[in-house]
């Protein structure tokens, strides 16, 4: 499976491989989008530099965009843009023991909550100290 793409408020990609997520720049967002669509560099670079992109507020907007080009490739290098089998690992059965095991090797859980957040989750950091709510 090749890595996922999404946006919040902010460009996230989910490295398959790696089992990862990365905040990234909407630029590199774009970056990785097109070239997942196969598009050369020379493509990429023009199209970003052509478009009317509220990102891309620079001087020199070419540079920028390949600064984010060799992040590109940085990150195709260490892994993070290799696909991965993961409907194996996601058809399998974990044991109780494999997932305490990657849950106490987590290094990071970010929660994004919305305005309907009831502060009710028994993992909530917040949720003990509002006693009227």
């Amino acid at each position: 499976m090749k890595p996922i793409l999404f946006r919040t408020n902010n460009c996230y990609l989910y490295s398959t491989n790696k089992n990862q997520f990365l905040l990234i720049n909407p630029i590199l967002y774009e970056i990785i989008e097109r070239k997942q669509n196969g598009a050369t560099d020379n493509e990429v670079l023009q199209q970003l530099t052509e478009n009317n992109n509220p990102n891309i507020i620079l001087n020199s907007i070419f540079d920028k965009n390949k600064y984010y080009l060799n992040k590109y490739y940085f990150l195709k290098k260490e892994g993070y843009l290799n696909t991965n089998n993961v409907e194996k690992k996601i058809c399998k059965r974990y044991t109780a023991n494999e997932v305490e095991v990657a849950l106490t090797n987590t290094v990071l859980i970010i929660f994004e909550v919305t305005d309907k957040c009831n502060l009710n989750c028994k993992y909530c950091t917040y949720g003990k100290i509002y006693n009227n709510l």
